[in-house]
């Protein structure tokens, strides 16, 4: 091959780097730009939300039309986190959260605020979360503001690009963590400071209700409520404990049934039924589920 012709063709080395795709790098303050010009489109004039912004640190924007926001109660994103420290919850959030979306943190109100698509708000129907779309609006912190000082709001995430949107089905997974988490830590809080029922005495004055003859109305009516009463303690009680064993374990599968009946026969009072028999049933209600009590109240061995 001729000098020249060589000259003509580059070299397979420069070939590839001709061929290798060329990546634009934005400045973080770039990338604040494009989002603090995308976000504004959301605002109902660009000139009064620059101006909180630059004096407040916060602006006003519309939900629904961009973006919506799902507010997350604080106490189940720091047991999602397993950290109480804002710097480490923010970490996780980004680890966790790995769409690129952006995550608000209102300091003064403990809450989280996940920016979601804006068509978010026709499904979502979490409990104990709220989504924000039409007709709402929220305080949205200055792009590169990520800090709690000197505002209460900023952004735990930053949007990673203009645009850039939380998955629901991310920010659903972080709720689902944080409530096993925080359920076991007050489960075993409770646990702690559970004091065992005085199950003599309500079974006690249970066998002595089968007995009502001789009662009036308003004995009956007082001891139809002391023993609702017993009841309704004891329902829950027996679920938690019937709860610690395996599930393979026969005496707290029976424990579940017999509170689900208890629980059913707390249900409303048929009108114009018989006092004395209201009482006797509930009274063998709550003879049962003493028995249930005992039956699943030992420590579990498995």
């Amino acid at each position: 091959m001729s000098e020249i012709e060589a000259a003509g063709h580059p070299r397979d080395d420069e070939a590839a780097d001709v061929a290798r795709p060329r990546m634009t790098v934005h400045t973080r303050g770039e990338t604040d730009a494009a989002v603090a010009s995308w976000l504004l489109c959301a605002a109902d004039e660009r000139t009064v939300a620059r101006k909180e912004w630059d004096e407040q640190g916060l602006a006003l924007l519309r939900c629904g039309s961009l973006f919506a926001a799902i507010r997350l109660p604080g106490e189940l994103v720091r047991a999602a986190a397993g950290s109480d420290t804002p710097t480490e919850v923010d970490a996780y959030l980004a680890r966790v959260l790995p769409s690129g979306g952006a995550v608000i943190a209102d300091g003064h109100a403990a809450r989280y605020y996940a920016l979601v698509p804006a068509s978010t708000g026709r499904w979502w129907h979490v409990p104990g979360t709220v989504c924000l779309g039409a007709g709402t609006y929220l305080g949205v912190p200055r792009p590169g503001v990520e800090s709690s000082d000197p505002v209460y709001s900023y952004w735990s995430v930053p949007m990673s690009s203009a645009g850039a949107l939380c998955s629901p089905t991310e920010v659903q997974a972080v709720l689902r963590l944080g409530r096993e988490r925080l359920g076991a830590e007050q489960r075993e809080v409770a646990a702690r400071q559970r004091v065992p029922l005085d199950i003599q005495t309500m079974r006690s004055v249970a066998e002595r209700a089968c007995d009502v003859e001789g009662l009036d109305d308003e004995g009956l009516e007082q001891l139809l409520a002391r023993l609702r009463a017993y009841a309704e303690v004891l329902v829950p009680e027996v679920r938690y404990l019937a709860g610690r064993w395996p599930a393979d374990y026969l005496p707290a599968t029976v424990a579940f049934v017999g509170a689900e009946e208890g629980e059913r026969r707390l249900g409303p009072r048929a009108s114009g039924g018989s006092r004395s028999r209201a009482v006797r049933k509930t009274a063998m209600s709550v003879m049962a589920l003493c028995g249930h009590y005992e039956n699943v109240a030992q420590p579990s061995v498995y």
